[in-house]
């Protein structure tokens, strides 16, 4: 029910997806960058110029870069190649976190050198000199106001005209560690950490865990939708909507709980990147995927 090594992907656990517009699917795995378009699956690994085969990230630009973030720095692929860049962001060049904004920044959030920007120029950083309370980069987020949000490893901040304000546990955070940051329809503003889906109104965070139906608290994801969240966690695939959640597991088919990275395609069906492989939901059923149809 599902893509895995068998069917050429470089490594079961599927880390991260991006859709490119040639109708081609980029998978990010533990052991290198898989690409699927239509039947044909080819593969990249630090034999191809990647500085690491453990992929964490991955990002097309508004000028048809496209980046891929491993544990060992960032790189960027182009005319069939992967060039490194010149100068990596603080010391620990692991990638978490990349994001383009409004004015073609690309942000770079790192696991221990804070965050990096980019644009035309070497890297500038923030790191706790410049206010952030931690340098562990998780999650990269632009509202539709134009503000900039940062999850870290201790915290939330918010960047607006060069200031940072910081969000913690008295700001009603059950977690301070935000591995995800998305926006619904409606502008309301959402995190996933290591204690649940948290809402973010009125200046306070509102946490949605176990006990409100969440399938586990630990969460990986978040994918905006018609009318929704998906929600990616350790123990499945939950989507919240209408106050609700509904949740896949194992016994509903999918291959692995921990749900790392999810896509949705223009039919309304949705990727999933799993620990054991790619799945797809279509419906309220997980579907096989495989490089015989095309992927997702």
């Amino acid at each position: 029910s599902t893509l895995t090594a068998r069917d050429g992907l470089l490594d079961d656990q599927v880390t991260a997806l991006w859709p490119d517009a040639d109708g081609s699917l980029w998978i990010g795995t533990s052991q290198g960058l898989n690409r699927l378009r239509g039947h044909e699956m080819t593969a990249y690994t630090s034999r191809d110029g990647l500085p690491d085969d453990n992929i964490l990230v991955l990002l097309r630009d508004r000028e048809g870069s496209f980046w891929v973030g491993t544990e060992r720095g960032v790189s960027r692929f182009e005319n069939g190649r992967f060039a490194l860049l010149p100068r990596e962001p603080g010391p620990n060049p692991s990638v978490r976190a990349l994001f383009e904004d409004a004015e073609g920044n690309l942000w770079i959030g790192t696991s221990g050198g804070g965050l990096g920007r980019l644009k035309d120029v070497p890297f500038t950083t923030l790191t706790r000199q410049d206010g952030l309370n931690n340098e562990l980069v998780w999650s990269i987020f632009q509202d539709r106001d134009g503000v900039l949000w940062i999850g870290t490893d201790d915290g939330l901040h918010r960047l607006e005209g060069g200031r940072l304000t910081r969000y913690s546990a008295h700001d009603g955070m059950a977690s301070t560690t935000v591995r995800a940051i998305a926006q619904d329809g409606e502008g309301t503003l959402w995190l996933g950490t290591y204690k649940g889906l948290h809402r973010f109104a009125g200046g306070r965070f509102h946490a949605l865990q176990r006990r409100d139906g969440l399938p586990n608290d630990s969460i990986y994801s978040i994918l905006p939708s018609r009318g929704g969240l998906w929600v990616g966690t350790a123990g499945g695939l939950a989507r919240y909507a209408d106050g609700r959640f509904t949740s896949w597991t194992r016994k509903d088919g999918l291959p692995e709980e921990t749900v790392f990275s999810m896509l949705e395609e223009p039919d309304g069906s949705l990727g999933i990147g799993t620990r054991r492989g790619l799945a797809r939901l279509r419906g309220s059923r997980i579907e096989a995927v495989g490089a015989r149809d095309g992927g997702p």
